[in-house]
């Protein structure tokens, strides 16, 4: 073993683990049945996998792991097969630095970086995204372990003089909102060398609600004793649906349970969502790449899951906000300009933003309410160049 093995670093205990391995092999026969009815001598497979993993049956990302170093399986044969599926799909070969056969032993710590190349591989489809949608350099980087794609200024003067502005979509446009009744968002102090001073600086000029989630209040129940409460209540489709909301199930959810079925699955959705778009959508006269577009959305809902979890806690059933917006929006909390987009298609029901837009104007409070033609809820992927124009209009007024 190499000297970066678990073993021989005295990670593992020896004992421990020969205790381990006779007690797995004194075990009554399980597994290892299959040893000599799917191999033959020498590791040779019945029906090798080169046979088996073509591009005709297999359409997801694989990835082998070998060892670097003394690994008695080749890595040559996972070579082979990178080649057969080139220009097809996603196939690459690891090596595990020193490594032999025993990867995730030999050298844990690198085998364990490899395994997060999910991540990788999930920023990797973004940057694709990013470079087909932005002439002009950027940088992507994380800033409080949330993904940020930093795209400077090309004017030095004007750099210097960049106020920030908050823009925020659909779900997380509500948790940021219920994230400031915890961490209040207001003025700083001006820190300067061996004193402070009392005098403000703007943190924030303006707010961008992009079609934000949880703004009105959700609809009454409907009388116990009504003959729609009744129908809901026979509704076993929509009980099961209540009890996986209940438990923390999320669409993303899906995705991971379904296991190698999940990328197709996704690009499945995709074209789907895709055809009750408008015919002059930029995800269906080729400006979006559906293909890079669900590569993104896959590895993205295949991580572990962080933020979605909110999903279950702050929504109720019909994208309802457990806390509506409608509430905390007023013209005492928010102290800078607010503005709302709209797609003029969207689901979300603008006219929840125009009540607010309406009580902020009643006390004289810089706030508008504007809806991208030709889009829907995702009006940034819908029509670019409307959703852009907006924002260019509302920050030169």
């Amino acid at each position: 073993m190499p000297e970066s093995s678990c073993v021989r670093r005295g990670l593992i205990p020896l004992d421990s683990l020969a205790a381990y391995w006779y007690h797995n092999w004194a075990l009554e026969k399980s597994g290892e049945i299959a040893m000599h009815s799917h191999l033959l001598p020498g590791a040779f497979a019945k029906r090798p996998l080169c046979e088996m993993l073509t591009p005709e049956t297999i359409q997801i990302p694989i990835t082998f792991l070998y060892g670097g170093g003394s690994d008695w399986m080749s890595s040559s044969h996972g070579d082979k097969l990178a080649e057969a599926f080139a220009g097809k799909q996603s196939v690459e070969v690891l090596l595990v630095p020193g490594a032999g056969h025993q990867v995730f032993m030999d050298n844990a710590s690198a085998f364990n970086q490899l395994l997060l190349g999910a991540l990788a591989r999930l920023e990797e489809a973004e940057r694709r995204i990013l470079t087909r949608a932005i002439p002009t350099p950027f940088e992507m980087t994380k800033v409080a372990q949330l993904g940020t794609v930093v795209v400077p200024c090309s004017d030095e003067e004007k750099r210097a003089e960049a106020k920030n502005l908050v823009l925020i979509h659909g779900f997380a446009g509500g948790n940021a909102v219920w994230a400031t009744v915890r961490f209040p968002f207001t003025a700083s102090c001006r820190v300067t060398v061996g004193t402070i001073s009392s005098s403000p600086i703007t943190l924030c000029v303006c707010v961008f609600l992009a079609s934000p989630a949880g703004v009105p209040h959700p609809p009454p129940p409907p009388d116990p004793t009504s003959e729609e409460a009744k129908a809901h209540n026979r509704s076993w489709l929509r009980r099961m649906a209540l009890s996986a909301w209940e438990n923390g199930l999320t669409p993303m959810s899906i995705a991971r349970f379904v296991g190698p079925y999940g990328p197709q699955l996704v690009q499945n959705v995709v074209q789907r969502r895709i055809s009750f778009m408008s015919e002059g959508s930029a995800m269906r006269d080729g400006r979006v790449d559906l293909t890079e577009l669900g590569a993104y959305l896959y590895h993205n809902w295949a991580l572990k899951p962080s933020g979605e979890r909110a999903m279950t806690t702050h929504l109720i059933p019909g994208a309802h906000a457990v806390r509506p917006l409608v509430d905390l929006l007023t013209p005492e909390n928010v102290k800078m300009p607010l503005t709302f987009i709209y797609g003029d298609h969207d689901w979300m029901d603008y006219r929840n933003g125009l009540e607010i837009v309406q009580r902020f104007k009643r006390e004289g409070r810089a706030t508008d309410l504007i809806r991208v033609p030709n889009s829907g809820h995702q009006m940034f992927l819908e029509n670019p160049d409307g959703f852009n124009q907006v924002l260019v209009d509302c920050l030169t007024r």
